[in-house]
């Protein structure tokens, strides 16, 4: 029985993410402050 490779897949994911910057708590705060209250 063959288990599929995800190691690829897993090392893409890893790379996409670290593409961008984590968010402060402070700026995840003002962001969903302002999805609710702007959609947007």
């Amino acid at each position: 029985m063959e288990v599929p490779a995800v190691t690829g897949t897993l090392d893409l994911y890893m790379t996409e993410i670290n593409r961008f910057a984590i968010l402060t708590a402070e700026e995840e705060f003002r962001l969903a402050v302002q999805l609710a209250k702007y959609n947007d």
